[in-house]
């Protein structure tokens, strides 16, 4: 069963847009990930090509996933407590956009 879509706030019309877009840029340069990967088809043999953004920061940083969630009017945030290595870490969230 899906999980149902979050419900994204509208951006603060007291933040400027355009002054916004260049710090997202930035930001993203230097804590966002790009990725492409295959993936098998679980109802065929046939292979398909997915595509994910995704920014993770500290969990007491969510208020920046949420003005970017909210900017960009897409994505979803969750919890994320291991690294890449499925090792423990410090509490994080992940803001992404698939």
């Amino acid at each position: 069963m899906a999980k149902p879509p979050q419900s994204v706030s509208p951006f603060p019309t007291s933040i400027n847009r355009d002054a916004f877009s260049n710090w997202l840029s930035g930001f993203a340069d230097g804590e966002g990930c790009f990725c492409l990967y295959l993936r098998a088809s679980s109802r065929s043999e046939r292979w398909g090509l997915s595509a994910y953004f995704s920014i993770g920061l500290r969990a007491d940083d969510d208020d920046i996933l949420r003005s970017i969630q909210s900017f960009l009017g897409c994505g979803a945030i969750h919890d994320s407590h291991c690294n890449s290595y499925g090792t423990q870490r410090k509490p994080a969230r992940v803001f992404t956009v698939e």
